[in-house]
C-alpha cells in the first residue's frame, strides 16, 4: 500500500493576548513574545493523523529568526523538522516574498528527500494579518493546485493519490476531490491538536532541525523585491468621554442630539 508525504508549514506569529504597549502607544514587537500561529497547529494534527492512518512521513517548515516555534509541532510528533533563518524577519515580508522562499525550500528538501510531498498543509491563515495569500501564491511558485479553507477530509484513495475534501463557503459548504500533489489550507474547525506535554516539548530543544540560510537557498537579494515596509503599529485606544449628567427628561433628549451630532443615531 502507498504512503503519503507531508509538509506543514508554521508560522510563528505575535501573540494578540499579550501584546505589549509601549509609552508612545505603539507595540513594542521585541518585548511581545511569540508563538505558533492557532491553524497551523490544526496543521499539523491534520498530517498526523493522515500519517497514523495511511502511514508515511511528516516534516514541519517555518521561517523567521527563531526556530523554537517547531518544539511543540516536534513533539506533537512530526517526523523531521526545517528552519529557514532570514537574520532581519520582520513583517514587512509579503505573501511574494515569502512564498518565494517557501517554494525554494520545499524544492531542496524534496531533493534532498528524494520525493515529493503529496500534501502541503497550512492553517487558512495568519495571525497577523490574516491575508490569506501565501497558500495561493505558493500554488503558482510550485505549479501545484491549492485548496483554500478545509474544514474536513473526507475521504483519501492513497493509491490513485486523490483526495476528496470539504471546505468553507460563502453560504454553505463545498465539496472538492483533488489530484495530488496538493496544496490545502485548513480551517480550525478541522479537528482538535492533541496536547503536547511540556516534557516533549523540552525534549524537542534537542531535536536535530535542518537549518537553510537564504544563501543556501540562492535567495540573498529577495528582499530586494520587497514592497511593502510598516514603520509601526499601534493599537486601537479606546477612551471613553466621560460625560455625566443628572437624570431628566431634557438631559434624555440632549443625550440623543448629542449622539446624532457624533454620528451614533
Amino acid at each position: 500500500m502507498s504512503t503519503l508525504n507531508i509538509c506543514v508549514l508554521i508560522k510563528a506569529v505575535y501573540d494578540p493576548d499579550r501584546l505589549v504597549i509601549g509609552s508612545d502607544s505603539k507595540v513594542d514587537l521585541d518585548k511581545t513574545p511569540k508563538k505558533i500561529n492557532d491553524p497551523d497547529r490544526n496543521a499539523v494534527e491534520a498530517a498526523l493523523q493522515i500519517k497514523e492512518k495511511f502511514g508515511g512521513y511528516v516534516c514541519g517548515l517555518t521561517l523567521g529568526t527563531d526556530k523554537s516555534v517547531l518544539y511543540e509541532p516536534i513533539a506533537m510528533g512530526l517526523d523531521n523538522a526545517y528552519f529557514i533563518l532570514i537574520d532581519s524577519y520582520v513583517l514587512n515580508i509579503n505573501g511574494y516574498i515569502k512564498a518565494r522562499i517557501l517554494a525554494s525550500a520545499i524544492n531542496k528538501i524534496e531533493s534532498e528527500i528524494k520525493r515529493h510531498f503529496d500534501l502541503i498543509i497550512l492553517g487558512e491563515a495568519s495571525l497577523n494579518n490574516y491575508s490569506m495569500q501565501t497558500g495561493p501564491r505558493l500554488s503558482i511558485e510550485l505549479n501545484r493546485p491549492f485548496i483554500s479553507r478545509v474544514s474536513k477530509i473526507l475521504d483519501i484513495n492513497v493509491n490513485n493519490r486523490v483526495i476528496s475534501v470539504m471546505k468553507d463557503g460563502t453560504l454553505n459548504k463545498i465539496i472538492y476531490e483533488a489530484r495530488m500533489p496538493l496544496i490545502m489550507s485548513v480551517t480550525r474547525e478541522i479537528n482538535i491538536p492533541r496536547y503536547a506535554p511540556l516534557l516533549k516539548i523540552k525534549r524537542a530543544m534537542s531535536f536535530p532541525i535542518k537549518q537553510f540560510t537564504l544563501a543556501d537557498l540562492g535567495l540573498n537579494d529577495i528582499f530586494k523585491q520587497s514592497t511593502i515596509s510598516i514603520t509601526s503599529i499601534q493599537p486601537m485606544i479606546i477612551r471613553r468621554k466621560g460625560i455625566v449628567k443628572p437624570y431628566s427628561e431634557d438631559t434624555i433628549r440632549e443625550l440623543i442630539e448629542f449622539l446624532r451630532g457624533e454620528g451614533v443615531l
